[in-house]
């Protein structure tokens, strides 16, 4: 006779696939960063990846780049506190090629 197993125990199984979980916290950085930043500053970024603590974020210029970068560490600060259980270690700033 097989076992039933729970439906939270599905989704973590589910969620325990390494590609399907980088995929959900991925969306949940994009998400986070929503909430942290106001709309013009939204949509001057575009999130590239996230994967191991390090957030890559693409921005139109390298002024951009240098900006956010002062803002760099109170970023990663209020986008650890939104992301709840998610951390953020580092974020690196691309130009747009």
């Amino acid at each position: 006779m097989s076992e039933f197993v729970s439906v939270s125990d599905s989704i973590e199984d589910l969620f325990n696939d390494v590609k399907l979980s980088r995929a959900v916290n991925l969306w949940k950085v994009r998400n986070a960063l929503k909430i942290v930043f106001d709309e013009k500053l939204k949509c001057k970024f575009k999130v590239l990846n996230f994967r191991n603590g390090l957030l890559i974020i693409e921005v139109p210029n390298s002024v951009w780049a240098q900006e956010l970068s002062f803002m760099k560490n109170d970023i990663i600060s209020k986008l650890n506190d939104a992301l709840e259980g998610i951390v953020v270690d580092r974020i690196m700033f691309k130009e747009v090629t």
